[in-house]
């Protein structure tokens, strides 16, 4: 028994695999072609995929100074040319620095101003000190030689023998 059902097994999958094959072979539809004669026009080409879009050329930007951004001048993505402006920064903490800066050596300036003044001032009492040294010397040596004078006949006469110095 066991072998007459595998003798109908095998002859209905013969059966099958031969109708199977006359179904995809012998069919009498016959191709659909279109024919259309040349003429020039605008090739168009779409492309669909999926996926990440990622640029063909990417550079990174940076400053060499830091602060608050006040404008933007591009959007993401967008393209640049070369010496364009893409940000600017707010420059009053620049603008505060310049005018301490400014005010730093106006100070500086003043000192030095100050310190001239005194230089004057103290070279001015040197020569007014220097004159009356020279005026005060004078006297002092009309005064010293009177002195040595009035002391130098005492001493003589105290010393007898000595010859007076003048």
């Amino acid at each position: 028994m066991r072998s007459r059902w595998l003798t109908i097994f095998l002859v209905a999958g013969l059966a099958a695999g031969g109708a199977y094959y006359y179904w995809q072979h012998h069919t009498d539809s016959k191709l659909d072609i279109q024919t259309v004669a040349a003429k020039k026009s605008d090739v168009r080409r779409v492309v669909s995929t999926s996926g990440a879009v990622s640029a063909l050329i990417s550079v990174d930007i940076g400053s060499q100074l830091s602060g608050n951004i006040s404008e933007v001048n591009v959007d993401y993505s967008s393209e640049v040319k070369k010496d364009q402006v893409l940000a600017r920064i707010e420059p009053s903490t620049f603008e505060t620095r310049v005018r301490q800066g400014e005010a730093a050596v106006a100070v500086a300036k003043a000192n030095v101003a100050l310190q001239q003044a005194a230089v004057e001032r103290a070279e001015a009492n040197l020569q007014g000190r220097a004159r009356f040294a020279s005026r005060a010397g004078a006297g002092n040596e009309r005064r010293r030689r009177a002195s040595h004078s009035r002391h130098g006949t005492r001493r003589a006469a105290e010393r007898p023998g000595r010859p007076r110095q003048r």
